[in-house]
């Protein structure tokens, strides 16, 4: 196919392969359209782009009006010091609008896709667009946060009703603190005056004044795509002008690398007369959400449940860090550092997982029911855990939990033809629509 030169597209993206994976459909959609494909990614992606290669460039600048230096470890003076320092307009703006500026004029894109993580570079792509007859377009991976809606915030676990009241006071009380603390420690420095100054330097319209999803601007009258079926949240939310529901956006097509011993131990399975196929996997972050004990603690719980149940066979997927540190102990418990993981979804009948929001949308479409273990009341695990409860597909429990309250959980869920029912019901009303309908990605 002959590729017009004038047809590209930009993502702008971090390097979580979580957010990545998202804009795989994306991308496969304009490349079949004749469209060239770029990606600007902040930090080293390697996996992501060994599996899915695709031209890339790694960002050297930083991020700009948010997300400063982690100085945990250093004294309180010191720490003030160089985060100020850091914060210098100077420092932030200048580097990141010339590398993006870069970009935009070597590949001259006609549409730009920038993750949430990233979107204050649309600060830096809005002169390009305006003159280029460019679409912008935001991107999250996370559902729908409409602030003070009878929908609970993302990190919270619960249910519409009365309690989204407290729960959306307690956030916007302490993201005002935040906002107040800032102000006070760096004058005329903090995340929301950085913006607002950028946005007065590069004449950017104040239509689009950005409203914040925790500690990242929205920039309003900006078309944005939440990156999750609308059927799969509580209810389909009032969202903001040019915001929309964009589907899930997972792609089954992914070539995974095979691996000899899962052959070997689902093979065994199915010679085992009642048997269970347990996959566990909490992700690729979890090490920075919760203490590593901890993790390795919940592991062994897991491993526990195999050794004393030789009717479930078990599959762990963890990080070589993790995978270190566990024995499996039993012939039915098999740890991998990276396994094929829709492969192992299509033969499991029990999926333990954190919540992310692509594992759960791929244990859907495999028609696996979840126990969900959230990491961290940070992002949107808990947000997503209640989703899950809420269709009837899976259950929760936590990091902390007695190996006896897990086995319950576990023999109550593959016991439960109910919910095998409603998955099956989800996964047709969720995941096939839009797979099945391409034109549902086109702008």
């Amino acid at each position: 196919m002959e590729i017009n030169e004038k047809k590209s597209v930009l993502f702008i993206a971090p390097k979580a392969n979580g957010h990545l994976i998202k804009t795989v459909k994306i991308a496969k959609h304009y490349l079949n359209n004749g469209y060239k494909i770029h990606y600007a990614v902040q930090g080293n992606a390697f996996d992501f782009f060994h599996e899915t290669p695709s031209p890339h460039t790694y960002l050297q600048s930083s991020f700009f009006g948010y997300n400063y230096k982690n100085l945990q470890k250093l004294n309180k003076i010191k720490k003030w010091y160089l985060e100020w320092k850091d914060r210098k307009f100077e420092n932030r703006f200048y580097p990141r609008k010339k590398e993006i500026e870069n970009i935009l004029q070597l590949h001259k894109p006609s549409h730009i896709f920038i993750d949430v993580f990233c979107i204050s570079d649309f600060l830096f792509c809005y002169e390009y667009a305006s003159s280029n007859n460019c679409q912008i377009v935001g991107i999250s991976p996370f559902f729908p946060e409409v602030k003070d809606s009878v929908i609970p915030p993302l990190n919270i676990y619960d249910f519409p009703g009365k309690n989204s009241i407290k729960h959306w006071y307690n956030k916007n009380k302490k993201d005002r603190k935040k906002n107040i603390k800032q102000k006070w420690i760096f004058p005329f420095r903090s995340d929301k005056q950085l913006i607002s100054k950028a946005m007065r330097k590069l004449n950017i319209p104040t239509k689009h004044m950005p409203i914040y999803w925790n500690k990242f601007p929205i920039f309003q009258e900006l078309d944005f795509w939440y990156l999750q079926p609308k059927e799969l949240d509580f209810q389909e939310q009032l969202l903001p002008k040019k915001h929309i529901y964009k589907g899930p956006m997972i792609d089954m097509e992914i070539k995974e690398k095979q691996d000899p011993r899962l052959d070997y131990l689902l093979k065994l399975k199915n010679k085992t007369p009642n048997s269970k196929l347990i996959f566990c996997s909490l992700g690729t972050v979890v090490l920075q959400q919760v203490n590593p004990e901890i993790v390795i603690d919940f592991f062994n719980k897991v491993v526990q449940l195999g050794k004393e149940n030789p009717t479930f066979f078990i599959v762990i997927n963890a990080s070589k860090l993790i995978k270190n540190k566990l024995k499996s102990q039993s012939i039915n418990v098999m740890i991998f550092e990276r396994v094929p993981f829709l492969k192992v979804l299509e033969n499991a009948d029990l999926f333990i997982t954190h919540g992310g929001g692509n594992s759960y949308l791929e244990a859907i479409y495999s028609e696996t029911p979840m126990l969900v273990i959230p990491p961290s009341n940070k992002w949107d695990y808990n947000g997503n855990a209640a989703r899950i409860v809420n269709k009837k597909i899976g259950e929760k429990a936590e990091f902390y939990s007695p190996v006896f309250k897990l086995l319950e959980s576990i023999i109550r869920i593959l016991a439960n033809e109910k919910m095998k029912n409603e998955i099956k019901k989800v996964k047709e009303e969720s995941i096939d629509s839009y797979l099945n309908d391409s034109t549902k990605i086109i702008l």
